[in-house]
């Protein structure tokens, strides 16, 4: 078979075959990302509030709890599948 390098790697096959590849890849890198961004965002948003020095905000904890959720999820549904 042809083979054809990218910047995900080596990708065998020919027409769709290459393109599921470079699909799964960059899912597999959108799923990574998701996870970094989940914990960005949790630090900012839950951490951080004990580092201000401004009173306690519930709303903002159940904000960061909830995006570090959502983002979790997703993260999981794109690094699952493939």
């Amino acid at each position: 078979m042809k083979t054809m390098g990218s910047c995900f790697g080596e990708l065998e096959g020919s027409g769709s075959d290459q393109y599921i590849g470079i699909v799964r890849s960059r899912r597999r890198v959108f799923g990574e990302k998701m996870l970094d961004l989940a914990h960005i965002i949790f630090g900012a948003l839950v951490v951080g509030q004990f580092l201000a020095e401004r009173p306690f905000s519930w709303g903002l904890f159940a904000t960061g709890i909830g995006a570090l959720l959502v983002f979790y999820l997703v993260s999981y549904y794109l690094l699952g599948e493939g």
